[in-house]
């Protein structure tokens, strides 16, 4: 008995409250939706610029905020991976191994950061 709404634009069904479930490209797409413990309105988190997530594959995060990337681990302890120094981070993705991250900034630049080393290329 999983609530479903329907989205505007095709009807389809979208699974609501535990997860979603919903047409993206073409392509159904089923997922958790999930809150962070942000230790409160005054966490370590929410006082931040955030910028991007993406999932470390692992139950953690990696989150961007205006110039640093920090790691979320799925205990959710928080620890600096690297600082994007004169960059305004727009973004962030994981590479397909997990071993680098790959940052854009509103100057359209794109940045690659070792994971193990915080190395900013």
């Amino acid at each position: 008995s999983r609530k479903r709404g329907r989205s505007e634009e095709e009807g389809e069904p979208v699974a609501i409250a535990a997860g979603f479930e919903a047409p993206i490209f073409g392509v159904r797409a089923v997922g958790q939706v999930t809150t962070l413990a942000l230790e409160g309105e005054d966490g370590p988190l929410a006082s931040l610029d955030l910028r991007g997530i993406a999932s470390d594959h692992a139950g953690g995060c990696y989150v961007a905020t205006k110039d640093s990337l920090l790691h979320v681990s799925a205990a959710g302890r928080v620890r600096t991976v690297a600082t994007c120094e004169g960059g305004d981070i727009s973004g962030v993705a994981v590479s397909p191994n997990g071993g680098a991250l790959f940052v854009t900034d509103i100057g359209n630049q794109i940045r690659r950061v070792e994971v193990a080393t915080g190395a900013v290329t």
